[in-house]
């Protein structure tokens, strides 16, 4: 039997922030699985012609020579690194979706207002370098499994690493060595690293607020100053207290699956500066079937379930099931098991699955991310692992959402539409009620992200 453990959760903060591009400013596409270096990266998808997304990131680097470029990196598994020099001044680097450096040299030397936006790196190595290069910014990106995280070196200065995850790396998290200039972190999440922060050097430049420091094996080393940080699980009894820092339990809603979303009530949630969160993400609305029984059976029941191509019936209208623990519906692809794990039942392949209508608890909630946890059975056969996709003609893992100000039943026949959103693109919708919808499928095998 296939199955599929899934588990979600759902970030919101009070706050949005619009931008606008520079009038001059050029986009280029990246797509690890479908580029062609030989296109332009001026189009995301290929046009036939001369315009498509290039194929390594490198490659868009060389165009991106304008104050103001973006490079969007399209989802795919990148396992080539890439080099950011003088000649990339101004230029964003943005990940869409589930876009992963998962190999190779990632540098930037020399570089002046450089950007990296929502990229996860998982190198085994030192992910990214920042060497000799200033008005750098590093944002919403996950540094996970590697050496070293990210390196910040030399004469590098006004650098800025802000809502970023540093997660399972085997020696640091951040390693900060600049001679002169100034680090300046703030919102991030350090847990489970060898070392949060290792400074060699000058580090006493370095600042760190409103950032958790929780389960690093060595703590934290360095010069760095902290203020409005959480250091609980880290040893000692509360390293680097002082008269703002704390290390209450920050209630994180599942930390064995990179979930950091914390629950209601957590205190980083109002210990940062000005009575503001602390780290990198804010508090989850936990739907799970519950495979850590961190919540009641049945407290979150996924409303139902709608089944896709081969469930349909013959005059092409869709079926809609709905289950539950309890009272499972006849015939439904799509069941509970004992342990509230959501799995296909044998010769399912596609399903639709709908979380509860959450309500946020606010009509002035902007929900600001979204972020799930789901596990491929590896014991299955190629073929039979279970990944999750909205659109079947891709591998990237994608949901949809639906909002309203207004209460909505879960019934996807009724209320707002679904729009589609990325796995950790920024995304801002004011909103009480939120609706997710997944899909499972059985797939190939596919490589693991």
């Amino acid at each position: 039997m296939a199955r599929a453990l899934v588990k979600l959760s759902l970030g919101v903060v009070l706050w949005l922030v619009l931008s606008a591009l520079p009038a001059d400013a050029t986009e280029y596409y990246v797509n690890g699985n479908d580029g062609n270096d030989a296109w332009d990266g001026l189009c995301d998808i290929h046009d036939g012609g001369t315009c498509g997304p290039v194929r390594a990131i490198q490659a868009a680097a060389a165009l991106a020579t304008s104050d103001g470029d973006i490079v969007n990196i399209l989802p795919a598994r990148y396992t080539a690194g890439f080099t950011v020099g003088a000649a990339n001044a101004g230029t964003t680097f943005r990940g869409v979706g589930e876009a992963v450096i998962a190999a190779g040299t990632c540098l930037v030397e020399g570089a002046t207002g450089v950007r990296f936006e929502t990229l996860t790196f998982r190198n085994s190595g030192t992910q990214l370098t920042v060497l000799d290069s200033s008005g750098v910014t590093i944002e919403r990106c996950r540094f996970i499994g590697g050496n070293f995280g990210a390196a910040v070196q030399g004469s590098s200065e006004q650098v800025v690493v802000r809502k970023c995850l540093f997660a399972q790396n085997g020696n640091t998290g951040l390693h900060e060595s600049v001679d002169d200039g100034d680090l300046r972190i703030d919102r991030c999440t350090f847990v489970d690293n060898g070392a949060a922060l290792y400074g060699g050097g000058g580090s006493a430049g370095t600042l760190v607020a409103n950032s958790v420091l929780s389960g690093n094996t060595n703590g934290s080393e360095g010069d760095a100053a902290f203020s409005y940080c959480n250091f609980a699980g880290d040893p000692g009894p509360c390293p680097n207290p002082g008269p703002t820092n704390s290390c209450d339990p920050p209630n994180f809603i599942d930390p064995d699956n990179l979930v950091y979303y914390v629950r209601a009530g957590s205190p980083l949630l109002s210990q940062g500066e000005g009575g503001g969160p602390v780290g990198a993400f804010g508090q989850g609305f936990h739907n799970s079937k519950d495979v850590a029984n961190d919540e009641p059976p049945g407290t979150f029941a996924w409303g139902g379930w709608i089944a896709a191509d081969e469930f349909n019936n013959p005059d092409g209208t869709t079926i809609y099931y709905s289950f539950s623990a309890d009272n499972p519906e006849p015939g439904s692809p799509v069941v509970l098991n004992d342990d509230n794990e959501v799995i296909l039942t044998d010769g399912a392949v596609p399903a639709a699955i709908y979380s509860p209508v959450f309500n946020t608890g606010s009509q002035f909630t902007v929900i600001n991310s979204i972020d799930f946890a789901a596990f491929e059975d590896i014991d299955q056969a190629p073929g039979f692992r279970q990944v999750i996709d909205f659109d079947a003609s891709t591998p990237q893992r994608e949901i949809r959402i639906r909002t309203s100000l207004q209460p909505f039943s879960w019934d996807p026949r009724t209320g707002p539409p679904l729009q589609s959103v990325d796995k950790h693109v920024k995304f801002s919708e004011r909103a009480q009620y939120v609706q997710i919808e997944l899909v499972l499928r059985n797939d190939g095998d596919l490589p693991q992200q």
